[in-house]
């Protein structure tokens, strides 16, 4: 599965179509546009928002999301092995210490936390205080 930003043109759902992936397209952001530059802070603003509608897909048990740029060099079975109470899992960012990194994670969909997330990340970029 593929969490694809609005906008997206048909030609690139089909071709992920083709290569065996199921193209999931994502609400708009609140945030005027989308960009591609994921470096600059309304990309990564992007991410987020993306990663969010993660905790609203309910017709999976679990979910195991992994950035684009990840390359896995040993099975993921047990991120999907986990047990239901461990609801969210993600890894140790080995650059920043002490810090999370979200480019791997490990998920239960949950659609009343996926509401509250939604609107709290609205919220917060109405007062123009998230980044």
């Amino acid at each position: 599965m593929v969490l694809c930003e609005p906008g997206m043109s048909s030609s690139v759902f089909q071709q992920l179509r083709r290569r065996g992936f199921v193209p999931l397209p994502v609400r708009d952001s609140p945030d005027d546009a989308l960009v591609n530059n994921f470096s600059s802070a309304v990309g990564r603003r992007s991410r987020t928002w993306l990663r969010l509608h993660l905790w609203g897909l309910s017709q999976f048990d679990r979910i195991v999301y992994l950035d684009i740029d990840c390359l896995p060099i040993a099975s993921l079975e047990p991120l999907f092995q986990l047990p239901r109470s461990v609801r969210f899992a993600v890894v140790q960012d080995m650059q920043k210490q002490g810090s999370l990194d979200t480019s791997v994670m490990s998920l239960v969909p949950d659609l009343e936390l996926a509401a509250a997330m939604i609107a709290h990340y609205q919220e917060t970029r109405r007062s123009d205080k998230f980044d």
